[in-house]
């Protein structure tokens, strides 16, 4: 059996889009602990997901409970660089990361190179790079069953209240990597 934690560190109950759950799906996995700033919020998520141990600190929580696999849940990137290097730095093997996934490209190159050199993967959570029918028009374009892509347009929600840059950061990756996927 496998050991995972989660690390939320908002205090707010925010674990990314539903990233809390994905170890519930995997028999083989069991959550052990979870981390949020506010201790309270770490309970209460311990408690839905069955893990046994809530910390108010995730550099305690790793080097407590050792897990072998360890999910970045907030999708607050600022925090993202020192998470996912005490992910490493930990022993994990697996580290799941919210997008975006981290501030700047040196900061990717230095998790990617301490990820390397201690055999750990990392995933963004771009989840469209399975969805059966992102998967298929990728088939369509690639065979020429609907012609030949010559340009791609994406939208937001066009919601007036978090219009242009929120709207490019919270869902513009996803776009990005979409159209970069295609």
């Amino acid at each position: 059996m496998y050991r995972a934690a989660l690390i939320g560190a908002t205090g707010d109950g925010n674990y990314g889009h539903g990233l809390d759950r994905a170890w519930g799906l995997i028999p083989e996995v069991d959550v052990v602990a979870v981390a949020d700033v506010d201790v309270d919020s770490a309970r209460a998520k311990a408690d839905e997901v069955g893990a046994s141990e809530a910390f108010g600190d995730y550099g305690e929580m790793l080097s407590s409970v050792e897990p072998d696999f360890v999910t970045v849940c907030t999708r607050r990137p600022d925090t993202h660089f020192q998470m996912l290097m005490a992910a490493v730095e930990a022993g994990a093997r697996g580290i799941y990361c919210e997008k975006p996934f981290v501030c700047t490209p040196a900061e990717a190159d230095k998790v990617i190179e301490a990820a390397n050199s201690r055999g750990a993967r990392i995933q963004i959570a771009h989840r469209r790079r399975v969805d059966p029918n992102v998967l298929r028009v990728i088939e369509m374009v690639e065979s020429g069953e609907i012609g030949r892509l010559v340009s791609m347009h994406t939208t937001g929600k066009n919601d007036d209240r978090r219009g242009g840059a929120e709207d490019l950061a919270v869902l513009g990756v996803h776009f990005m990597d979409l159209m970069r996927q295609i």
